[in-house]
């Protein structure tokens, strides 16, 4: 009877545990939150743009997001937003990418709402891990970045979520 007793605390001492765990881990913001918070500024201090999230979805394949990928749909890669000096030197692919699409308004300003697709990637290199945000340069509507989604596995459908006529972009 004891050693049933003993089997029995040493099953569920480790199970409360790693429950415990996991509901921690599932109240807490994704990783790539606060970086995408401190674009939102930096963009908010160089443009006037208020920007919100419309839609998220995880890259089901974030090995294919290649340099040349990012480069193919960033023009800009200056516009690359990080965290500290771990943007300057990025290891491709990164662990984790998180395709994010955006509407961007402007304060007193009536029209319709311009959009932007975002990348929010995790980039490991030897020393250190960190996310950056990858915005691409491209509308989100053109066959570009079409391409590029399909290709890194993102399932996000934006003409279902921004309606057709918002075909301008922010920059």
């Amino acid at each position: 009877m004891r050693k049933i007793v003993f089997l029995a605390i040493l099953i569920l001492i480790p199970g409360i545990l790693v429950l415990s765990l996991a509901l921690y881990e599932r109240e807490q913001p994704p990783g790539w939150q606060p970086v995408l918070e401190g674009y939102f500024a930096h963009q908010r201090e160089q443009t006037g743009e208020i920007l919100t999230i419309q839609a998220v979805t995880g890259a089901g394949k974030p090995w294919d997001f290649t340099k040349e990928v990012d480069s193919a749909i960033d023009r800009l890669p200056s516009a690359d937003y990080g965290a500290g000096s771990f943007q300057q030197v990025l290891t491709y692919p990164p662990i984790e990418v998180w395709c994010i699409l955006l509407k961007a308004n402007q304060p007193g300003v009536s029209g319709p709402s311009a959009y932007q697709l975002v990348f929010a990637a995790r980039h490991r290199d030897l020393y250190n891990a960190g996310w950056v945000v990858h915005p691409a340069s491209m509308s989100p509507f053109s066959d570009e970045v079409s391409q590029t989604l399909t290709k890194i596995g993102c399932s996000l459908d934006i003409l279902q979520i921004a309606p057709p006529s918002a075909l301008t972009m922010s920059r």
